[in-house]
């Protein structure tokens, strides 16, 4: 195939993402090196196939209308990112896909959709790693303010007890020193203020 005197299946194949190019009809009629890893179809095994068959088979419907519409808006743009989007490998299995369109106008098949196709997992999963650390940093932080309540708390009573403790025996030594004065420790006060020198 080739765009404007080039090899184009040279340079798709030196893409670091799965390209798969779709024609007006919604057919594959290339893919890289990348898209046969990703996807577990041998090239031969995906050229002339209806593209949906890389689409989860829950969004197979939709994928179509949404094959249309950007038909009639060929502008290069990241697929609507508002949706979780997936790509369907041959086995069946499923993974999250960061997929961007584009058109290109070449000599032999006339227009073509490019979808480079990116398998997010790895930044999925570390974004929910990240998250999940976040969160356990968050709950962390809060036992140890709890702690600290609680010690401050238990140092609160601590202190509140030792002060009891402490003043129950000067009370009772003021006591004693009541009693004493009001049986007569008024005298000895008296007398031991006349023996002063003035």
């Amino acid at each position: 195939m080739q765009v404007a005197g080039h090899s184009f299946v040279g340079l798709l194949d030196g893409a670091p993402d799965a390209m798969v190019c779709v024609d007006g009809g919604g057919r594959i009629v290339l893919v890289n090196a990348q898209a046969e890893r990703l996807f577990g179809y041998r090239r031969e095994d995906l050229v002339g196939q209806l593209v949906e068959i890389l689409v989860p088979d829950t969004a197979r419907t939709s994928h179509r209308g949404h094959r249309g519409r950007y038909l009639g808006n060929l502008k290069p743009q990241p697929m609507d990112a508002r949706m979780e989007l997936s790509g369907r490998r041959r086995d069946g299995s499923t993974f999250p896909a960061e997929i961007s369109l584009s058109a290109i106008d070449t000599d032999e098949d006339g227009l073509l959709v490019i979808a480079a196709v990116r398998d997010v997992t790895e930044r999925l999963e570390l974004r929910a790693a990240r998250e999940q650390l976040r969160n356990q940093a968050e709950k962390d932080k809060l036992k140890q303010q709890l702690a600290q309540s609680r010690r401050l708390e238990s140092l609160g009573r601590l202190a509140g007890g030792v002060a009891h403790d402490f003043n129950k025996p000067a009370r009772r030594h003021l006591e004693l020193r009541r009693v004493r004065w009001r049986r007569g420790g008024q005298g000895c006060l008296a007398g031991r203020l006349a023996v002063s020198p003035p």
